[in-house]
């Protein structure tokens, strides 16, 4: 079998189960076990086992009984963590203190002690808006000057790049207020970083409205900037980062300090302030690691209340612009926004344009109603009816 195998791995590798008893030490008399003092080690490459793990910690001097890297149940794929357990309480705390952010297997892992009841989530930090080349070790050094930390987390993508936020845990509420005090703020590696004690889920959500502090942004101009960005949601509270999507596709993000300035900032902008003709779309950004849930979204239902006035317009000819449209759609009420698009269709390998599609977004209800009223079935711009109906997304069409 190969060292580091799925079979080190299942049996849990220690000393004695490997290589026999450790010289020196006594054989204990047949089901009696040694008590043991564990670590818990996180953020470990897919390709780590037990046996690699144990033979890391044993080749720097510590006196490792077992290693065993958790995996799922059901799938029996590797979960990214292990216990690291130690003979003595002493050993267990001097490989917490010189170990932590060590690389294994090209990632600096996170050691911590086991969760317990000492857990103190007031001295649990979150930073944000950190910038790309600031690596785990980076962010423990720096926040290692305010006290104690227990554990420090830099949040990755599967490829290993950094997601921009990281977590520390402190030793004392008292030390993570000099943290905060410090760095909140200040500028790291050319980017202003933010942060504040690290919330559960549950105290951010109360009464079905999630707490937010992010926003997401769309329907900007080609060639918008950061700056501008933060300058326009500038006077609705303090903002931790601005960011334009790196993809380029009209999107950005807007970090405030608190829920309230988000909340204040969502409803002044979104649909009521427009760059040319424009107006731009503000929703809550809340990541979220689950892909499915069956439990409601209310950031999701949020974005359905916004887009029932959104119409879908098929059948507009090629010859009509988005003004000609604009011009006789605001018959029926206030529009925020219109996009058109050619309906592309292939014949024998050629592509032809036989008419456009149309997104038409009113400011409310009653103007979506009323052009669907006035236009559906119309043939005001040729002698093809136009279909103009509320539009739905594909989940939505498929139910």
């Amino acid at each position: 079998m190969p060292m580091g195998g799925p079979g080190a791995m299942n049996m849990g590798i220690g000393p004695m189960a490997m290589f026999g008893m450790q010289g020196g030490q006594q054989q204990r008399p047949k089901g009696e076990r040694p008590p043991t003092y564990s670590l818990c080690v996180s953020n470990l490459s897919e390709k780590t086992y037990d046996l690699d793990l144990y033979k890391f910690f044993s080749s720097h001097k510590f006196q490792v009984a077992s290693a065993k890297v958790m995996r799922d149940r059901e799938t029996e794929k590797l979960r990214g963590f292990a216990y690291l357990n130690f003979y003595s309480e002493e050993e267990a705390e001097r490989c917490l203190a010189e170990m932590n952010n060590a690389v294994i297997d090209g990632k600096h892992i996170v050691l911590s002690r086991k969760k317990n009841d000492d857990f103190d989530s007031k001295a649990n930090v979150v930073v944000k808006n950190l910038a790309k080349d600031i690596t785990q070790k980076d962010m423990s050094d720096l926040f290692s000057k305010y006290g104690a930390i227990k554990s420090c987390k830099l949040e990755v993508y599967e490829s290993g790049d950094s997601r921009g936020f990281g977590y520390v845990q402190f030793d004392t509420p008292a030390n993570a207020q000099k943290a905060i005090e410090a760095l909140d703020g200040s500028e790291q590696h050319g980017k202003k970083i933010g942060v504040m004690i690290h919330a559960k889920r549950d105290e951010r959500e109360g009464g079905g409205e999630s707490k937010y502090t992010n926003l997401f942004v769309s329907n900007l101009p080609s060639g918008y900037t950061a700056d501008q960005l933060k300058d326009l949601f500038k006077p609705y509270g303090q903002i931790v980062s601005a960011e334009m999507n790196a993809k380029e596709n009209g999107t950005g993000f807007v970090c405030f300090g608190n829920h309230t300035d988000a909340a204040k900032a969502l409803d002044a902008v979104n649909l009521k302030i427009k760059i040319g003709d424009q107006a731009l779309f503000v929703s809550p950004h809340i990541y979220r690691k689950q892909k499915v849930s069956a439990m409601p979204n209310p950031v999701a239902q949020s974005m359905r209340e916004q887009f029932r006035s959104n119409l879908f317009v098929k059948f507009i000819p090629k010859s009509v612009s988005k003004d000609e449209l604009q011009k006789e759609f605001e018959k029926a009420g206030e529009i925020a926004s219109i996009k058109l698009k050619d309906h592309e269709q292939k014949i024998n390998g050629e592509t032809f344009v036989n008419y456009q599609i149309g997104y038409v977004l009113f400011t409310d209800i009653e103007g979506a109603q009323k052009c669907i009223r006035l236009y559906d079935q119309s043939t005001i711009f040729g002698s093809k009816p136009m279909k103009v109906d509320f539009w739905q997304s594909k989940d939505d069409l498929k139910k």
